[in-house]
């Protein structure tokens, strides 16, 4: 079974005296294959208190998004997104969230896709508050040949790395695979 595990504030934990490791064994993630988690302010508060990841039974992939208390457990989880022929095997550990549609709220998701072929794509999930919209659909926000997405692995990271002030920038490290002959 597949569970969601967490650490908490570690100074906290210290000092209370509590556990600062926790893995929550409800059954939200049975028989579901899940992708990488990543944190975002699905519901606008201001605070980053939802974990969102992809899951899939199979026949439908799903975007959840898990609401966390303030002790750390998961209060609900919701879906925000559905589709079938959209396959977890394609990005599931390539996934960040940021404000990629620069709206002001850290809500969006970006997954890199890998087409095969050496046809990589970027494609966005932004966050409406009550869910999520498959920006430019299939095209996705970005699309290269000649660029393998499998070699990411998942080092991938999101951030303000122009110095725009938003974060809304995507970063990979990737494996060059040199052939001298």
């Amino acid at each position: 079974m597949t569970s969601l595990a967490y650490y908490l504030d570690y100074t906290k934990a210290i000092k209370n005296n509590t556990k600062v490791f926790e893995v929550d064994n409800t059954n939200f993630f049975d028989s579901e294959k899940t992708s990488k988690p990543v944190s975002l302010d699905f519901d606008h508060d201001g605070i980053k208190d939802e974990v969102a990841y992809f899951s899939t039974n199979g026949d439908r992939t799903f975007l959840k998004v898990a609401k966390m208390a303030a002790d750390g457990s998961i209060v609900s989880v919701k879906n925000g997104w559905d589709s079938t022929g959209y396959p977890l095997e394609l990005f599931s550990d390539r996934i960040v969230s940021g404000d990629f549609n620069n709206d002001g709220y850290f809500d969006d998701i970006a997954v890199m896709s890998d087409y095969g072929g050496g046809e990589t794509r970027i494609h966005v999930f932004e966050g409406t508050g009550s869910g999520f919209v498959y920006s430019n659909e299939a095209q996705g926000w970005w699309k290269e040949t000649g660029y393998y997405a499998n070699l990411v692995g998942d080092r991938i990271v999101s951030g303000d790395f122009d110095g725009d002030g938003k974060h809304n920038d995507i970063a990979v490290f990737i494996d060059i695979i040199l052939i001298i002959q």
